[in-house]
Order: C-alpha cells, then structure tokens, then sequence
C-alpha cells in the first residue's frame, strides 16, 4: 500500500503498518536515506519507491543499496517524466538485478502529448530495450527543443 495516509507520530505509523495485511511501500513519506533508514528501523514499511528526479542518482544508487543491505523492495517510482527523464531510470533498473523481480513505473511519458525524444522507445514481450548510445541513449529533436524552449 503505498503512503496509506499522512501520519504524525512514528508510534501511529507503526500502528497502522502492524493493522494492515501487506507492506507500506514509502513514496512521498521520506526525502533522504537517512528517512528510509529510520522507517526501516521501526519496521513499518516493505518497499520503498526511489525517483530518481527527485533524488537525483548519488542518493538513488544511494537508497537502493541501503534497501538491498534492509530486505526491502525497491520500485523505480515516476514523477511526471518525459522519455528522455525515463532514460536514467530504465539504466538503473536494468543494473540491479533484484529490482527486475518487480515492475518500475516507467510509463509516464505516455500521458504526455509531445516531448523533444527523437524516435521510440523499443518493447518486447513486456520488455524495455536499455538504449547504448552515448550517454543514457536520448536523442533529441532539435526542432521540437526549440519549439518548446523558453
């Protein structure tokens, strides 16, 4: 269940988490590790959802070790990105290979109506392909840059 509510104490949290009949997976609930470290410690929570725009990938990398060394599940969580904010997100996700066991949420990019990506992600059989071109394999319309540029 992921951040079932706002709570106020870490004595109301561990309440909840023993109340309920699977894991709180912690999204919006943490803003550093050392946040992750203390949920983990009061044992409340079983997942933990790292976006990598918000944590920037120091402390992604950072979070999903720390997760690894806790037992907990990590899911690569999504925060309105674009295909090319998507890139840095399907690289890591491809390089742990304990959080292959659950789906990322790398999806986003279709909701929105245009972005400045040159060409398409590739899918198959439920797949993502991690792009190798230099980089983290974004290609970028230049006429759609300056179209949306400010």
């Amino acid at each position: 269940i992921e951040d079932p509510c706002k709570f106020v104490s870490a004595n109301d949290l561990t309440r909840l988490a023993n109340e309920l009949p699977i894991p709180i997976l912690a999204d919006g609930w943490f803003e550093t590790a050392v946040d992750v470290y203390n949920l983990a410690r009061i044992n409340v929570i079983g997942a933990v959802s790292v976006k990598i725009n918000k944590t920037g990938m120091t402390q992604a990398l950072q979070l999903i070790n720390f997760c690894e060394m806790a037992g907990l599940q990590v899911v690569i969580g999504t925060n309105t990105e674009s295909r090319v904010g998507t890139l840095p997100m399907i690289h890591v996700w491809s390089a742990f290979k304990n959080l292959q066991t659950i789906p990322s949420e790398t999806g986003f990019y279709r909701h929105l109506a245009d972005d400045v990506f040159e060409g398409e992600l590739k899918y198959e059989k439920g797949h993502v392909h991690v792009p190798d071109a230099h980089g983290f394999g974004a290609q970028l319309n230049e006429k759609k840059l300056k179209k949306y540029s400010v």
